[in-house]
This record gives structure tokens, sequence and C-alpha cells, in this order.
């Protein structure tokens, strides 16, 4: 009876988890290219990012990440899913030419107005944070 590596999962990261991120290690084991998802990016009072995903919205830059289920209870713990802060989301992300379902830590539009979280003039949380999380 042989046991059958867990099943992979695409997830979009697209701030403290980008490689060269304050918690861009979390993840480095894992293969990661570059990605975009249309929405919008605000900044949480924490200093955090959040994307609000939108079809309308602009191209915002991140990284797809392959990871095996395994690991999404662990990122659901690091982006305090059961305190409600983000949600997983299945979104798309565009890699290449390639459009690619895969699951994102995100926010609602609703969200954001309840924590006032200002919209970013950014398309990519590295011109905000270029070497880690800034408060």
């Amino acid at each position: 009876m042989s046991s059958r590596p867990p099943a992979p999962v695409h997830v979009f990261v697209y701030g403290t988890l980008l490689g060269g991120q304050d918690k861009g290690d979390m993840l480095a084991r894992f293969p990661r290219v570059p990605a975009t998802v249309r929405g919008a990016l605000h900044k949480l009072a924490g200093g955090y990012p959040a994307l609000v995903p939108s079809p309308e919205g602009r191209p915002i830059h991140g990284e797809l990440v392959t990871v095996h289920r395994g690991v999404l209870p662990v990122l659901d713990l690091y982006e305090n899913v059961s305190q409600g802060l983000y949600r997983r989301a299945a979104v798309v992300a565009t890699v290449g030419d390639e459009q690619i379902r895969c699951l994102a830590y995100v926010l609602r539009p609703q969200d954001v107005r309840m924590r006032r979280a200002p919209l970013l003039d950014t398309d990519d949380w590295r011109r905000v944070a270029p070497r880690g999380l800034t408060r």
C-alpha cells in the first residue's frame, strides 16, 4: 500500500510571504513564479498589505507558490483566518499568458471599509516594503 503525495495547491502571495520579505522563508522550499491577480492593494493599520480581488482591478504583482494541502492550515494560522483578519478565497492568477485558478488570502471590500485600510497607489507591495514589513 503506497501513500500518494499530497495534492499540490497554488497560492498567490503578494505581501510578507513574497520571496525576500519578512516571512518569505515560510514558503522557501516550494516552487514559486511571478504572477498577477487583478484587484486593489490596501494597507492595514498593522502595516500589512491586503488584496481585494476584482476582475476590473489592476494587476497586482506577486508570486504563485505551489504547496501541498497540508500547508494550508499553517497559512490559515499565519493569516489569522479564524480571527477574521484575512479569508482564503479562490482567485485567478496570470502567469505569462496562462490563467491559473489558485487561492489567496484576501479581504472583502466591506472589511477594508471597516478597517479603514487606505488604498495604495501601487500594484506591488515590494515598492512599499522593499526589504520587509514597514509599520
